[in-house]
């Protein structure tokens, strides 16, 4: 079952080492500066549009050393198709260290937590964005914005919240990630809480590519360097065409993507981002930062 697919960006050899790999749907495993997060890797509610973390696969993950021992659980929110509680449970129970966030589900906070690494900190902020679907837009649903922070010095701080448990606070952010789970396309609160603040690698649902103007949005106010597209069913269970879909709509061949690079250049002063797909289970995308 394993698909694990080293891909690296063209920028090999420079930067921050990060990897990403799909449990299925939205749920992805974070490798980056030494820590591992888990977001919305866990959850068993099998949709007529998506799949779901069966329990073969998820045999297979507890096998995976991408999901084995993280150092934070969480997810964007508690639709079972991002979510399960006896899965989250289980895997608290075979990795006692690990720490479990869930965010509220009154969506009355926005926290921000810090996990310490050898010369620095991840910090790990949530903030409430609309839910996509008109009659789920007062769910509560979180964006997450995954910031590696260096310890800049006590002459060099800035106004960056960061949490008590971080051993000083003059700390720069050098790279960045950011998701934003079932967040309705071009939401303008996202644009708000972003900006001008740089994002290295975003993870979006595949619709805010399949739509105009979620494509104006990600090139206009997030502006990533390396883009990840999922939320999308496995080829098995793909009915609607989905993937076949986004991939004709993102061009197979060069001529396409030339154009989308064209299109690019003439609307905006940022590069085309590094574009890739997630839809099969436990395939791994690799990136430089």
């Amino acid at each position: 079952m394993t698909q694990e697919r080293m891909t690296v960006s063209s920028e090999a050899g420079e930067g921050l080492l990060c990897s990403v790999t799909l449990s299925v749907n939205a749920g992805v495993a974070i490798e980056v500066a030494g820590k591992k997060i888990l977001i919305d890797a866990y959850h068993d509610e099998k949709t007529l549009e998506f799949s779901t973390v069966t329990p073969d696969l998820y045999k297979e993950m507890k096998r995976t050393e991408a999901f084995r021992e993280p150092d934070l659980i969480t997810c964007t929110h508690r639709h079972r198709d991002h979510y399960s509680q006896a899965m989250v449970e289980d895997a608290a129970r075979r990795s006692p260290q690990t720490e479990i966030y869930l965010p509220p589900e009154d969506g009355t906070a926005e926290e921000t937590l810090v996990l310490p690494t050898a010369d620095g900190a991840v910090r790990v902020e949530f903030f409430r964005l609309t839910h996509t679907g008109k009659e789920r837009r007062e769910y509560p649903n979180y964006g997450i914005l995954l910031s590696v922070l260096a310890d800049s010095g006590r002459e060099n701080r800035n106004s960056d919240r960061i949490g008590a448990n971080f051993p000083d606070n003059g700390a720069q952010a050098t790279r960045s990630i950011l998701l934003t789970g079932d967040a309705e396309v071009g939401c303008p609160e996202l644009a708000e809480m972003l900006a001008g603040r740089p994002v290295d690698l975003t993870l979006l649902n595949f619709s805010w590519m399949a739509l105009g103007r979620g494509r104006d949005f990600v090139r206009e106010v997030i502006r990533p360097k390396h883009l990840v597209l999922f939320h999308l069913p496995i080829a098995a269970d793909d009915r609607y065409g989905y993937q076949s879909t986004l991939r004709r709509t993102l061009g197979r061949d060069e001529t396409v993507k030339a154009g989308l690079r064209k299109r690019y250049a003439e609307r905006a002063a940022v590069a085309c981002p590094d574009i890739r797909i997630l839809a099969e289970p436990l395939t791994r995308e690799t990136f430089w930062l």
